[in-house]
């Protein structure tokens, strides 16, 4: 989330350049909710010095921001309506045009889209917040689609003359690696 400060203050540096308060306003918001969020995750220890990002160590905690609260995740709902109020207070900037005027009316886009990326990222997390959907669930069964089972694993194995027929015939193809290939085929040969 440093890095949403780190836009603000170039969205700001903008606003003073062009004489557009508009932006120096939304600047200010994102400068003022990046370092925010930042401190909260470094109180938690979540955030890596080496590249000050944020670090999720637990799949269940992606999309929050906690208090102080530990693992019983008492800070998740203040985090929710700050991320919320950040995006919904960025979209009000561009949309009711507040410092925006005259030739830089063209400019209120900016804090609208940002808004609408907050917001849309904030109000992702409430299927997750209400219990609707599992993360870890959902993440575990993705894995699991997504892991590559040996096709020698697949069927009741068959004869080991058949079994080794097939090893073959996948090294030949390229769907296995000759390490793959060695390790199946002593497997096949120690079950004989």
């Amino acid at each position: 989330m440093l890095k949403l400060a780190l836009f603000g203050v170039v969205v700001a540096a903008a606003g003073f350049v062009l004489d557009v308060e508009g932006l120096v306003y939304s600047g200010a918001l994102w400068i003022g909710a990046g370092l925010l969020i930042t401190a909260i995750l470094a109180m938690r220890g979540e955030t890596d010095p080496a590249s000050s990002g944020p670090r999720i160590t637990d799949v269940s905690e992606i999309g929050q921001i906690q208090g102080m609260g530990g693992p019983e995740k008492q800070g998740t709902w203040p985090g929710f309506a700050f991320m919320l109020a950040v995006g919904l207070g960025s979209m009000a900037i561009g949309i009711l045009g507040v410092g925006f005027g005259g030739d830089h009316d063209y400019l209120r886009w900016l804090p609208v889209v940002v808004g609408v990326v907050f917001t849309f990222l904030t109000l992702i997390s409430l299927p997750a917040r209400l219990g609707i959907i599992d993360p870890e669930a959902k993440l575990a069964e993705i894995q699991a689609k997504t892991e590559r089972p040996s096709p020698l694993e697949t069927g009741d194995g068959g004869h080991p003359k058949e079994r080794l027929e097939r090893l073959e015939e996948l090294r030949r193809s390229g769907l296995i690696t000759p390490d793959e290939y060695e390790a199946q085929r002593q497997r096949i040969l120690d079950s004989v």
